[in-house]
């Protein structure tokens, strides 16, 4: 009984983690990150602020780079661990325009 509550706390813990992770995402994004990917993908992703920026452009490849966003390009490892930065308000996979 007395471990069941530290199992509960756990797993509320780990929930909450995993849903905020989550809500980064948008649905493609999403849909690589848990499916995973080999080798290394673009993505789009919105920064909170400069001083987040440059920390962000010092750690992974930059491929663009606009006012408040940048163009990484990932591993899924690298996509995991940046997911759970601060500084990360949004990602999202690339789109393909296609012409009608």
């Amino acid at each position: 009984m007395f471990y069941m509550k530290y199992l509960m706390l756990f797993v509320m813990i780990f929930t909450l983690g995993c849903a905020t992770v989550n809500k980064k995402l948008d649905p493609k994004a999403k849909l690589f990150y848990e499916r995973g990917y080999e080798g290394q993908m673009d993505f789009n992703v919105l920064v909170k602020d400069e001083p987040c920026k440059e920390r962000i452009r010092s750690s992974y490849r930059v491929k663009v780079e606009g006012r408040d966003f940048l163009v990484l390009t990932l591993t899924h490892s690298e996509l995991k661990k940046l997911l759970q930065d601060d500084c990360i308000t949004f990602v999202s996979a690339p789109q393909r325009l296609e012409p009608k």
